[in-house]
């Protein structure tokens, strides 16, 4: 992984290990959470990854590709 980040202001949310490229974060209850991503350092290749959604089952619901700036 050539890509370090982390986050913040994680209150609400249930966070797995990041294991295998994948990280799960699921809210705990309905509504509006915030979660801040920070971007610590890339290298070249590295400047961008994907979230994919799923609400309220396992079937894909959206998905959005973040690119760091």
């Amino acid at each position: 992984m050539v890509l370090a980040w982390g986050y913040s202001n994680s209150t609400g949310w249930t966070i797995s290990t990041f294991t295998n490229n994948i990280q799960t974060f699921e809210v705990l209850n309905p509504g509006t959470y915030d979660l801040q991503i920070i971007k610590w350092y890339t290298r070249p290749g590295s400047e961008s990854f994907l979230i994919k959604y799923f609400e309220n089952g396992t079937a894909e619901t959206r998905r959005k590709v973040v690119v760091w700036q």
